[in-house]
């Protein structure tokens, strides 16, 4: 299974890398979407598997095709690499698995950064900007969620006048453990809800 794996990640690879001349611009912005994302997922699949040959090849094409489409897919694929790195392990089975993911992320970001080194001076800097722009916004976040995290135990209440569901959802994606609903100023669908 690995083989075959490995075989169809190394035609991928050999496709998008066939691309450059052309025919990876040709394809409709849902045509290449679809096709990194479908290897994203296929890349996610065998990291999880323990393929590390084949998750290697994979994040080979995903950062050729990075760079085929441009500043915004180097940023995304450099923040999808680094969320891979520095994963938290529980007992030695997770260590060693965030230790192959690590590596493989490794070897993704060595890929981009052979992706791009052959290109003209401009588009290369413009790539390399866009990488490490997002390498330090993505390290910036996980620094501040970190630090947030181990300087306030305490849990985050959300005290404000909440009259949509969405606010709650929004609260809760900002960090909130809880919310203060005032039922009063609230319809009582609304309030089900």
């Amino acid at each position: 299974e690995e083989a075959v794996a490995f075989f169809a990640a190394n035609l991928l690879l050999t496709r998008v890398r066939r691309a450059q001349g052309g025919a990876w611009s040709r394809l409709s912005a849902g045509e290449r979407e679809h096709v990194t994302a479908s290897a994203g997922r296929c890349f996610s699949a065998a990291v999880g598997a323990g393929y590390a040959s084949v998750a290697r090849r994979l994040g080979a094409a995903l950062a050729a095709a990075a760079v085929l489409s441009g500043a915004e897919a180097v940023a995304a694929f450099s923040v999808q690499c680094l969320g891979a790195l520095g994963g938290q392990g529980g007992g030695a089975g997770a260590r060693a698995t965030a230790a192959a993911a690590e590596a493989v992320a490794w070897s993704a970001l060595e890929a981009l950064e052979g992706e791009i080194a052959p290109l003209d001076a401009a588009r290369r800097r413009a790539l390399s900007a866009a990488a490490v722009a997002a390498a330090w916004e993505g390290v910036a976040a996980r620094a501040a969620e970190a630090i947030s995290r181990a300087a306030c135990a305490l849990r985050a209440l959300r005290k404000d006048f909440t009259i949509d569901p969405y606010q709650v959802l929004e609260a809760r994606a900002r960090g909130a453990d809880a919310n203060l609903v005032i039922l009063d100023a609230v319809e009582d669908g609304r309030a089900r809800e």
